[in-house]
């Protein structure tokens, strides 16, 4: 019977987690900067927090690139404003969904959303902040809270195990004096 990958890897991150609580809840903890991170600038982009500009810009340009992976032939969906080069990077331009690029014409008017400390322009409901990404790196940050969780109950009781030993009573075959030892 052939095992499965995912099963095998939560395994061994299981049993690495068992085995190496503290090093565990660093990474859980890098991980769920990383993640809540992204899910603030997300929530600029939404409009749900404030800190991000907003303007509004006409396309002047819309163009699938396409680009060929393992799977063959494979498009990205990208529209321009500004009568900027839409081949060249910059904050001329964005990546967009294909539903969305099919609706959007040249001429049209969009909201650009600039987040202080990125360079990229997103859209509102553009493929960073897309509802599936969303719900994505929701489910995301409740795994990380949970290893982080886990590590951290696993390291407390480490803890307790190394610095509160608790002394037994023992007798020696001998006298039969009772002694106090590990």
């Amino acid at each position: 019977m052939a095992s499965d990958p995912l099963m095998e890897l939560l395994v061994l991150l299981f049993r690495y987690v068992w085995r190496r609580p503290l090093l565990m809840l660093l990474v859980g903890l890098l991980l769920l900067g990383f993640t809540s991170t992204k899910l603030y600038r997300m929530a600029k982009i939404r409009g749900w927090v404030e800190g991000a500009t907003v303007t509004q810009k006409r396309l002047t340009d819309k163009r699938v690139m396409a680009y060929k992976d393992r799977r063959g032939k494979q498009g990205s969906y990208w529209v321009a404003w500004d009568g900027g080069d839409i081949g060249r990077p910059g904050p001329h331009r964005t990546n967009v969904e294909r539903e969305m690029w099919t609706a959007m014409q040249v001429g049209d008017v969009v909201e650009i959303v600039m987040v202080p400390g990125d360079e990229r322009p997103q859209l509102r409901a553009g493929i960073f902040a897309s509802d599936g990404n969303l719900v994505f790196d929701f489910v995301l940050i409740g795994l990380e809270i949970v290893l982080c969780l886990v590590c951290a109950g696993r390291l407390l009781v480490q803890l307790q195990r190394t610095l509160v030993r608790p002394e037994v009573l023992t007798f020696s075959d001998s006298d039969m004096q009772p002694r106090f030892g590990p």
